[in-house]
């Protein structure tokens, strides 16, 4: 198995900047399940995937971890150590009441780590008020609404070297270049790397509503 490492802050700044493309997005999607439930299978994430897959080919390379909340002292570290060896381009989170806490304390963990890698979060409890975690810098997008379409699309776009701002079905963060400032407005922040250096002034973008998928078949079972 071919394995991809995290993109650096110089080599996705300079992807971003130059327009450049991947092959391959290896992707990684955490259900974080409450301890007491059966580990069955989670049934939204095989979804998106399999749509992904439809859409993208081979050109998607997707992984579904599966993890129960508090299961033991050192389970956030086991996470991390999962997901670094699998070395994904974009983390997806589904996220409801029971872990956004626990999705929360994973993703800014893992942006402090691998400020390249790209966190997008779904499921009811991405809404447009957490929009402040986009502000600084814990997560890239939230996905509103239905998933399929709009994440097959986000993996596109960083398949071909394009922003995930503006992108239907989101609220999604742009970064441009430019000297640190302070925030002259509620939807604008600064984006730092691990090492506290400024990667450009971060600008939150709601894109345009998605109409529903009709008719549902069109969604490949991923079974």
């Amino acid at each position: 198995v071919r394995t991809i490492p995290f993109p650096s802050r110089s080599s996705m700044r300079s992807a971003k900047e130059s327009g450049s493309a991947s092959s391959t997005c290896r992707t990684a999607l955490i259900d974080l399940a409450p301890l007491a439930e059966d580990r069955g299978s989670p049934l939204p994430l095989g979804y998106l995937l399999a749509y992904a897959s439809q859409e993208l080919g081979s050109r998607v390379n997707g992984r579904i971890f599966q993890y129960r909340l508090g299961a033991h002292p050192g389970a956030m570290r086991a996470i991390l150590r999962d997901i670094e060896a699998f070395a994904p381009h974009v983390v997806g989170f589904s996220c409801y009441c029971w872990n956004i806490e626990a999705v929360v304390t994973l993703a800014r963990a893992m942006k402090r780590r691998w400020p390249g890698v790209r966190v997008v979060l779904g499921g009811p409890e991405a809404q447009p008020s957490r929009i402040l975690l986009l502000e600084r810098g814990i997560v890239d997008a939230l996905v509103l609404g239905e998933g399929d379409e709009t994440f097959a699309e986000l993996l596109r776009r960083c398949l071909d070297g394009q922003g995930w701002a503006g992108t239907p079905g989101t609220i999604a963060v742009e970064v441009g270049r430019g000297a640190p400032q302070r925030p002259a407005s509620a939807d604008l922040g600064s984006a730092y790397d691990a090492r506290g250096e400024c990667l450009g002034v971060r600008r939150v973008v709601r894109g345009p509503q998605r109409e529903f998928i009709e008719p549902l078949d069109r969604i490949p079972s991923p079974w």
